[in-house]
């Protein structure tokens, strides 16, 4: 089934994101390692909110008719996708509708908005029958991108942020309590 990938990779860093919260204080959850860098929550946030946003990009592409002809519009494979967006290699400036700016009232709130939205795409990948791949969804950064890849753009830029929460959590000033 060709959206394996993508269900494997979704269920992948919905468990991950969860495992990476698990148990921290309000403290480690707040911390940030200079003014300009986000706190956990912050990025939980902005995951949350961009797992809604992404969502809707592909609501929005879906009742567009099919174009087999834009299929040559495509530059990346689906693992590109996944990769280009997970990596840590390079600064992303994140569109202002998705900057945290306290959505919601704690930590647990935004992750069970998270899991409220992440959830059913994964139902969804692992049934539809939808022509994901001759509808497409333009990025302002990735380019232009089937739907079935905007899916794994959506796991991608979890897996991003998940590192990003590790890599906070490594810094020398993080609390450890």
């Amino acid at each position: 089934m060709e959206n394996n990938f993508a269900f494997n990779q979704l269920e992948t860093t919905r468990e991950k994101l969860i495992n990476e919260l698990h148990a921290l204080s309000d403290g480690q959850l707040a911390y940030k390692s200079s003014p300009a860098t986000w706190s956990i929550n912050e990025i939980l946030e902005h995951v949350a909110l961009a797992e809604n946003g992404i969502w809707q990009a592909v609501r929005q592409g879906l009742a567009a008719d099919a174009d087999p002809a834009r299929r040559a519009e495509i530059k990346m494979t689906d693992e590109e996708v996944y990769n280009k967006t997970a990596s840590r290699n390079y600064k992303a400036n994140s569109p202002e509708v998705i900057k945290p700016v306290g959505k919601f009232p704690d930590a647990a709130a935004a992750l069970a908005f998270f899991i409220k939205r992440r959830n059913p795409t994964i139902e969804y990948i692992s049934t539809t029958q939808d022509d994901l791949r001759n509808r497409f969804w333009n990025h302002p950064f990735a380019g232009t991108m089937d739907l079935y890849q905007t899916i794994v753009f959506i796991a991608g830029h979890s897996e991003r942020h998940i590192a990003q929460i590790a890599e906070l959590k490594q810094q020398d000033g993080f609390p450890k309590e």
